[in-house]
């Protein structure tokens, strides 16, 4: 991808970059690497942090690494739209949130008994429930109206077909009745002609 970035930069849809369009196709063309911190984002708090032992350190790097994204992203605002800027800052924060309610979880998980803590378990599961909830909401939302608006670009694509094909057909039609009455004039003219002669021939 940065071999080419000149590339990506001026022609996103290059035929030579097919393979790697998944990766660039849906972002500002200066943000075609963004879907590689995706990656990387992944890597760190999955696998690399999953390697250490779970401590504060680990929740330092995995809530640092959250803020840092979703600070990024909502300055730069890679996406080619709006909706999409908006899904992945909430993803973002609902990753954040997430890493935030497990450090304050264990940090208070010593001084309660095992019902607070159950209810503790339980409201945070409620808390995250209802914001992987509200994301699953907007993407079926922005998801639908993507949708509308696909559908009614291509019915007026069609309409609009339609209409020239009609006007192709109003147009052929047209020359050819022209092509006809010039024809049959012309057939009238040499009918006439033609008696004319015989008229000619006869007084001679």
């Amino acid at each position: 991808l940065f071999r080419n970035r000149n590339t990506i930069k001026k022609n996103p849809d290059y035929i030579t970059l097919g393979g790697l369009k998944p990766m660039f196709i849906f972002y500002k063309s200066d943000c075609y690497l963004w879907e590689v911190y995706f990656m990387v984002q992944k890597v760190i708090l999955v696998g690399f942090m999953g390697m250490l032992p779970r401590g504060a350190l680990t929740n330092v790097i995995n809530v640092s690494v959250s803020i840092f994204m979703v600070t990024v992203l909502v300055k730069s605002r890679p996406s080619k739209t709006e909706e999409y800027n908006n899904a992945n800052i909430l993803s973002q924060t609902i990753i954040l949130t997430t890493y935030m309610l497990a450090q304050y979880s264990r940090s208070i998980a010593a001084d309660l008994d095992e019902d607070a803590r159950q209810l503790m378990n339980t409201r945070q599961t409620l808390v995250l429930g209802s914001t992987q909830g509200l994301m699953a909401v907007y993407l079926i939302y922005i998801s639908t109206v993507k949708l509308r608006v696909f559908w009614n670009q291509q019915r007026e694509d069609i309409i609009k077909e339609r209409k020239i094909r009609n006007e192709a057909l109003k147009m052929a039609s047209a020359a050819a009745k022209a092509e006809a009455d010039k024809k049959q004039e012309q057939s009238i003219q040499n009918l006439e002609q033609a008696k004319k002669d015989l008229r000619t021939e006869e007084n001679k």
